[in-house]
Formats: C-alpha cells, sequence, structure tokens
C-alpha cells in the first residue's frame, strides 16, 4: 500500500549547531551494515512514494536491532552522519507504516510526537531525532536528508546513506531539492528568488556558513538561474512561500 506522509512544521526555534564538520572523511566505515536495508528500501520506493509493507520484512527487524545497540560516537563524522540520517529514514518509515492510510496536507504535531524510538541507546521521537540529525551531521546542508513523503519536504533518496558516499549524496540531493520549482522558484521578470519555508529554520546556519542563502545555493541551481543570481544579486528579491507565484508582466 502506497501512503503520502505529513508536512513537516517550521521550527523557528531549533538550535542548530554549526561546525566547520566536512562531510568527507578517509574513513569510509559505516557505523553498522546498512547494505540489506538499503537493498528494502531501495525496492520499497516507486516513483517517489514508499510501500509501508518494507516494515514487515525481517530485513527490517535485524535493522532496527542494530540501530538500537549500536555506539556511533566510536566512529568517524562522516559515518555518524550517515548513521543518524538512515535511522530518520527508518523512523518515518515505521511512523508511516503505524499510522498507514492518514493523508494531510497540514502538520498534525501528534504524530510527530507519537512514536518512540529506541537508536543508539537513547529514545527519540520524531522531533527529537530531527534535532540530533542536525547536530552530528553540523552542516545545513543535511535540510536535504530530512525527508518525509511530503511535497513540502525533501524527495526520499533513492538509497540510504553510507559513510563512503554521505558527502556526494547530500549534494546529489542538494541538487535535486534545489533545481526543483516546488522549493527554490526564480522569476527573472521581477528578479524575486522564492524559496521554500523548508528553508527558513535554516537560516540563521546557511548565513553563517556561507555568507547568505544566495550563496549556499548557487552550486546548487541550474546553471542559468546561478548566472541569473550572481549578476543580479545586489537588486534580487528573495521571499519564502511554499506556493509558487508567477508574476504577471505587463506588455
Amino acid at each position: 500500500m502506497m501512503h503520502e506522509y505529513i508536512a513537516m512544521p517550521p521550527y523557528h526555534h531549533l538550535m542548530i549547531l554549526v561546525s566547520t564538520v566536512i562531510l568527507r572523511t578517509a574513513d569510509t566505515t559505516d557505523v553498522i551494515d546498512h547494505a540489506a536495508f538499503d537493498s528494502l528500501w531501495h525496492a520499497s520506493l516507486k516513483s517517489g512514494r514508499m510501500n509501508t509493507d518494507a516494515v514487515r520484512y525481517s530485513t527490517f527487524d535485524i535493522y532496527w536491532r542494530r540501530l538500537r545497540t549500536a555506539q556511533p560516537n566510536a566512529f568517524s563524522s562522516a559515518a555518524r552522519t550517515a548513521f543518524w540520517c538512515n535511522a530518520w529514514l527508518a523512523s518515518v518509515l515505521s511512523v508511516m507504516s503505524h499510522h498507514a492510510g492518514y493523508r494531510s496536507t497540514i502538520w498534525r504535531d501528534e504524530l510527530y510526537d507519537s512514536d518512540t524510538f529506541e537508536i543508539a541507546s537513547e529514545f527519540f521521537t520524531l522531533r527529537t531525532l530531527r534535532e540530533r540529525v542536525v547536530r552530528e551531521a553540523g552542516s545545513p546542508l543535511v535540510l536535504v536528508a530530512l525527508a518525509t513523503g511530503s511535497t513540502r519536504a525533501p524527495p526520499f533518496p533513492s538509497h540510504v546513506y553510507s559513510a563512503r558516499r554521505i558527502g556526494s549524496m547530500l549534494r546529489d540531493m542538494a541538487r535535486r531539492v534545489c533545481r526543483s520549482e516546488r522549493f527554490v522558484f526564480y522569476d527573472p521578470g521581477a528578479n524575486v528568488l522564492q524559496i521554500s519555508s523548508l528553508f527558513a529554520e535554516f537560516e540563521p546556519a546557511i548565513v553563517t556558513t556561507y555568507g547568505s542563502m544566495v550563496q549556499f545555493l548557487l552550486p546548487y541551481v541550474s546553471e542559468a538561474v546561478a548566472a541569473e543570481l550572481a549578476l543580479r544579486r545586489s537588486t534580487l528579491k528573495v521571499i519564502y512561500g511554499d506556493a509558487v507565484e508567477r508574476w504577471v508582466r505587463r506588455r
């Protein structure tokens, strides 16, 4: 059975810890083996929608047991980031399964706090787990990994994350998000850049790390849009919104 998940709430008060952590390292040893979960995840994803029957397989149970007893602190930053991103995906999948059939285009807070998960000998809800993912990554780029199945959240990745590929996968996902008009829309006539509210809560961390929201987006938008933004940055107007607005041009 295919299900859409719910939209994420805006977290204007979420404390985002920004550091100089680089999501690349010579040590590519993962905290736990993600291979079996990756195969299950990839097979369960069709046209961007997740088949929640995946949680019924023994593969999912085995993976959960490994998540519960893992000791990520003993591993590299890349391995920890991949671990917590995958823990997020597994937890979202679990919540989707528990609330099968529920569809909404608005946020319902009880679902975000309804389920509790044991991961690395700690207990989390989706709310607190999301905060841990952001903290462990140490970079606002991780926002593109916080998929929920909602049209207002980043899309699900086709494969789960690994220490070896976490950096390239996040950059690829950033390009996928930033080149979708659902998340980033540039109107050259009005010189207005409309950005999804997905980015709003991360704006302080993005500005601290990259200097500006535009500077953060430049490597990931299309070459044509990047050229326009770079050329007309001084007069550019940036707005946040989840409904793409197309300004009527006078003839």
